[in-house]
């Protein structure tokens, strides 16, 4: 036997996964976008992208598509991490090269992808967090 939810009961729960973006994270993904071209690849769905777009520009004043060169979105795109598919999609689409890309992620798989394909790869962490990298801004 299966259990059914209503939709609106599922997708409740389904957007109750997102968390809240901290407005000092912004502030200082603002900074790196002077200095950077910035991208997210983010595994994610139809339903909660535009409740993270609108939790970003809550919290930093600014939209997810002002602040990143381009967002790919798993459901967009067709392909998710770790899948190799969806890294060199992110390359090909965006012009650039693994080797030349710093890539920041929270799960370890991800991270292993990524430096499989030649990315510079930081697993983000409760000991390694965005903010302590050490980024010279």
């Amino acid at each position: 036997t299966g259990v059914m939810f209503e939709d609106s009961v599922f997708d409740k729960a389904w957007l109750a996964m997102l968390i809240d973006i901290p407005g000092e994270r912004i502030e200082l993904i603002k900074k790196l976008k002077s200095k950077f071209d910035l991208y997210i690849l983010s595994n994610t769905s139809a339903l909660h992208t535009p409740v993270f777009e609108k939790l970003f520009q809550r919290n930093g004043g600014i939209s997810m598509k002002e602040l990143f060169k381009e967002c790919f979105y798993s459901h967009e795109i067709g392909y998710h991490k770790p899948d190799a598919e969806a890294y060199k999609y992110v390359l090909e689409n965006a012009q650039i090269e693994a080797k030349e890309t710093l890539f920041l992620d929270d799960n370890i798989h991800n991270i292993k992808a990524a430096k499989d394909l030649g990315f510079n790869a930081i697993h983000i962490n409760e000991f390694h967090s965005l903010e302590n990298l050490g980024f010279n801004l």
